[in-house]
C-alpha cells in the first residue's frame, strides 16, 4: 500500500472521530443550555412568586392580629370610662380597623396575580395549583374579616374563640400549602442540577475518550486534522460560553478567567437569588457552591486539551516533515511510484502549513492562559524598534513608518503589544499594492477616558462588510494559492486587546488601504 494511501486512510479515520467528538460537545452544550434556560426563565420566577405569596399571607395575618388588638384596646378604654358595650357596638369607626389590612390585602392580591401569571406562562401543566392557592387565599381573607367583625360587635367569648380558631386554621392551611409548593420547587431544582452535572460528566468522559483515540491515530498517520479539532474545541467553548451567560445580567467575578468559568457565574447568580429567600435555602446554596468548584475544574481540563492539541503534537509533526524530506531526497528517480514526487511535495507543503498552524494554536492557548504584566511603555520607542527590524528584513525602499515621534506613553504588557504590532505590520506588507511602497502612519489621542491609537496603511484594503469577520480564528479572505497564512494573526491581536480590557476594530476600502483602531484604558 502506498504511503499516500495510508495517510489518506488515517486522515479519514481522524475526521470521523473528530466529527463524533464535535457532535458530543454540541449535543452536551445544547442540552445544558436548554436546561439552564428552563431554570432561569421558569423555576426561579415561580419560586420567587411563591416566596412573595408566603410573605403577603404573613402580612395579612399580622394586620388581622393588629386590628383585633386595637379593637380590644378600644373596648378596655370604654369600660375604663364607664361606657357600655353598646357604645362600642354603635361606634361608626369600624372602617378604621378594616383599613389596617388594606395595604396587606393589596400586597396579597398583587402577589397572587403575579404567581398566577407566572404559572400560566412557565408551568401550564400545574394550573390546578393556582385554583387551590386562590381558594385558600379567599378563605384566609374571609376568616380574617369574620374575626375582626366578631370582635367588633362584641360577640360571646365562644363565638370569638371559634372565629379565631377558624382564622388560625385557614392561616395554617394556606401557609402549609405554600410551603409545600416551595419544597417541591426546591426538590425539583436540586434534582435538575444533579442530573445536569451527571450528564455533563458522562458526556465529558466520552469526549475525552474520543479525543484520546484521535491523538493515538494521529501519532501513527500524522496530524493533518489539527485545524478541525481546534475548530470543534472552539465551537464547544463558544457554546459553553452561551450557557454560562444563562441570560443572567449580574455575573460574579471569578479568578479563572475562562469560558466555562462563565458557566459557573450562573450558579453564583442562582445562589444570589436563593439568598433573598428564607433561611432554609442555606443547604441549597452550599450544594450550588460545590457544583461551581466542579465546573471550574472541568473548565481547566478542557483548556489543557487545547494546549495538548497545539503543543504535544509538535514533535510528531517535525518527524513527519523530516521523513517526508528524506523520501523526497530518495525519490528523485521516482522509485516509489509514478507521480509520487508530486504527492510528496504536496505532503511536505501540507505538513509545513500544519506546523505553522500548530505554532499559532500554541501561541493562542498560551495567550489565553497568561496574565499581562502592565507597566508604562513608551510607544514611540517600541514602534521605532519594530520599524528597524522590518527595515532590516525588507529594506527602506519597501516599507516606511510615518508620525512615530507623536506616539505617547501607554499602559500595557510590552511583549504582548510588540506581538500585536508585528502582526499588523506583517499584514500591511502581505497585502500591499503591487509596485507600491508600503506606508504605515500612526495617530494617538485620549477620547472618553480611553487611549486611542490608529494604525493606517496604503494597502489593497477589503470590503467593509468583512471588518468583523477577519478577527475570527482561522479566518482568511483569500485562498492559500493567493496568500499564505493560517488566519490567526488578527485573532491573536483581538485576544491581546481583550487581555488589556481594550478593543480593536478596522475600517477599510478596496484599493485605498485599512485603518486599525486600538482603544486601551488609561491607567494612572
Amino acid at each position: 500500500m502506498k504511503l499516500s494511501h495510508k495517510m489518506i486512510g488515517g486522515y479519514v479515520i481522524i475526521a470521523i472521530i473528530t466529527a463524533l467528538t464535535g457532535l458530543t460537545g454540541i449535543t452536551t452544550a445544547n442540552k445544558l443550555k436548554k436546561s439552564y434556560e428552563h431554570l432561569a426563565l421558569g423555576e426561579f420566577p415561580i419560586h420567587k412568586t411563591l416566596s412573595q405569596l408566603k410573605f403577603a399571607g404573613l402580612r395579612v395575618v399580622s394586620s388581622t392580629s393588629e386590628s383585633v388588638v386595637m379593637l380590644s384596646t378600644k373596648e378596655e378604654d370604654l369600660l375604663l370610662h364607664g361606657q357600655t358595650n353598646s357604645k362600642l357596638k354603635g361606634d361608626t369607626s369600624f372602617i378604621n380597623e378594616l383599613k389596617l389590612i388594606d395595604a396587606a390585602k393589596t400586597l396579597f392580591y398583587k402577589a397572587l396575580g403575579e404567581y398566577a401569571g407566572t404559572v400560566k406562562i412557565y408551568d401550564p401543566d400545574n394550573l390546578a395549583h393556582i385554583e387551590t392557592v386562590e381558594q385558600l387565599a379567599a378563605k384566609l381573607l374571609e376568616t380574617s374579616f369574620d374575626l375582626i367583625v366578631t370582635k367588633k360587635i362584641e360577640s360571646s367569648k365562644e363565638e370569638t374563640t371559634k372565629a379565631k380558631e377558624t382564622f388560625e386554621n385557614a392561616e395554617m392551611a394556606y401557609l402549609d400549602y405554600i410551603d409545600q409548593l416551595i419544597d417541591q420547587k426546591e426538590l425539583h431544582l436540586e434534582n435538575q442540577l444533579r442530573n445536569n452535572i451527571s450528564y455533563y460528566d458522562r458526556a465529558f468522559s466520552l469526549f475525552l475518550f474520543l479525543g484520546s483515540i484521535s491523538l493515538f491515530i494521529a501519532f501513527g498517520f500524522g496530524i493533518l486534522q489539527a485545524k478541525s479539532i481546534a475548530a470543534n474545541l472552539a465551537k464547544l467553548t463558544r457554546k459553553a460560553k452561551l450557557i454560562g451567560h444563562g441570560q443572567l445580567d449580574q455575573p460574579v467575578e471569578i479568578t479563572s478567567h475562562d469560558e466555562l468559568a462563565e458557566l459557573a457565574d450562573t450558579f453564583n447568580q442562582m445562589a444570589a437569588d436563593l439568598q433573598e429567600t428564607a433561611a432554609e435555602k442555606e443547604k441549597a446554596r452550599e450544594r450550588l457552591q460545590h457544583y461551581t468548584v466542579q465546573l471550574e475544574k472541568n473548565s481547566q481540563e478542557l483548556q489543557e486539551i487545547v494546549f495538548v492539541a497545539s503543543h504535544d503534537l509538535q514533535e510528531p509533526m517535525r518527524k513527519i516533515i523530516t521523513f517526508s524530506d528524506r523520501l523526497m531526497s530518495q525519490n528523485q528517480d521516482g522509485t516509489i511510484g509514478k507521480g509520487s514526487d508530486d504527492l510528496l511535495r504536496r505532503m511536505m507543503a501540507a505538513s509545513m502549513k500544519m506546523r505553522t498552524l500548530l505554532d499559532d494554536l500554541l501561541e493562542y492557548s498560551q495567550l489565553v492562559s497568561s496574565k499581562p504584566s502592565i507597566r508604562k511603555v513608551d510607544l514611540r520607542i517600541l514602534i521605532s524598534r519594530i520599524a528597524d527590524e522590518f527595515h532590516e528584513m525588507f529594506g527602506h525602499d519597501v516599507i516606511e513608518f510615518l508620525a512615530i515621534s507623536d506616539l505617547p506613553l501607554i499602559s500595557c504588557d510590552e511583549k504582548m503589544m510588540k506581538n500585536l504590532f508585528y502582526h499588523l505590520f506583517e499584514n500591511s506588507i502581505k497585502f500591499a499594492q503591487p509596485g507600491r511602497k508600503v506606508a504605515i502612519s500612526f495617530f494617538a489621542a485620549i477620547t472618553d477616558g480611553m487611549q486611542m491609537i490608529t494604525v493606517e496603511d496604503n494597502g489593497q484594503g477589503f470590503q467593509q462588510k468583512y471588518a468583523e469577520r477577519i478577527f475570527n480564528m482561522f479566518e482568511k479572505l483569500h485562498n492559500d494559492s493567493q496568500y499564505e497564512g493560517t488566519g490567526m494573526g488578527l485573532a491573536l491581536c483581538r485576544k491581546i486587546m481583550e487581555k488589556h480590557a481594550g478593543t480593536i476594530s478596522v475600517t477599510s476600502q478596496e484599493g485605498v488601504g485599512s485603518k486599525f483602531l486600538l482603544l486601551l484604558p488609561v491607567l494612572e
